[in-house]
């Protein structure tokens, strides 16, 4: 059986494509195994100080494990704060993944995208969202993060009636009785107004 020289390229050149995919997607895991030795680091050296779990827990930067994709839309938020601080350019991709949600967003950070497309693997725990996650071409986290806010954040007009009538329930329905219960109920309630904005 033999194989014209243009076939053996052409085999050569995806094996070469898939190679330099799986080396990014390696690269993405080291550094974020050296991210995460730092946070913990961090963490563990602030806490010692001040007895709070770090500076980066403390100004909801840094995202944790998303474990209920109802709060998708605060989670979001956290994960753009986070990118802000990567790159401008990853965070203005993903600021432009939340707006255009039904056609994908061109941008020119590869690396970082593959980086946080490594990062949402580990910080999704839901069985549909890894798998949308892990399905994406490329590693792209950017296209990921457009699909997930697609999926778990709908802008449609039913699903804005939706909120707004819990947001109109809840005033209703939640008076504090005593001033102890004030600030439970504006979490609740700012949780609420977010997830409507």
């Amino acid at each position: 059986m033999a194989v014209s020289a243009a076939e053996f390229q052409q085999a050569m050149d995806a094996m070469n494509t898939q190679m330099q995919n799986l080396e990014r997607g390696l690269t993405a895991r080291i550094a974020l195994a050296e991210a995460e030795v730092l946070r913990l680091r961090s963490s563990r050296d602030d806490g010692a100080k001040s007895g709070k779990s770090g500076i980066m827990d403390a100004r909801k930067i840094y995202p944790h494990p998303l474990k209920d994709m109802s709060r998708w839309k605060p989670w979001a938020e956290r994960v753009l704060r986070w990118a802000r601080m990567q790159s401008s350019e990853l965070h203005a991709a993903l600021s432009e993944a939340l707006r255009t949600r039904d056609r994908p967003v061109v941008h020119e950070c590869a690396d970082e995208s593959v980086f946080l497309w490594a990062h949402l693997e580990d910080w999704l725990t839901d069985a549909e969202a890894l798998s949308i996650v892990k399905h994406v071409r490329d590693d792209d986290g950017v296209e990921a993060f457009r699909q997930l806010t697609r999926r778990y954040d709908p802008m449609t007009a039913l699903t804005k009636a939706h909120r707004l009538k819990a947001i109109t329930n809840f005033v209703d329905k939640n008076r504090a009785k005593k001033n102890t219960d004030v600030p439970e109920l504006l979490a609740q309630g700012e949780e609420l107004l977010l997830r409507y904005s």
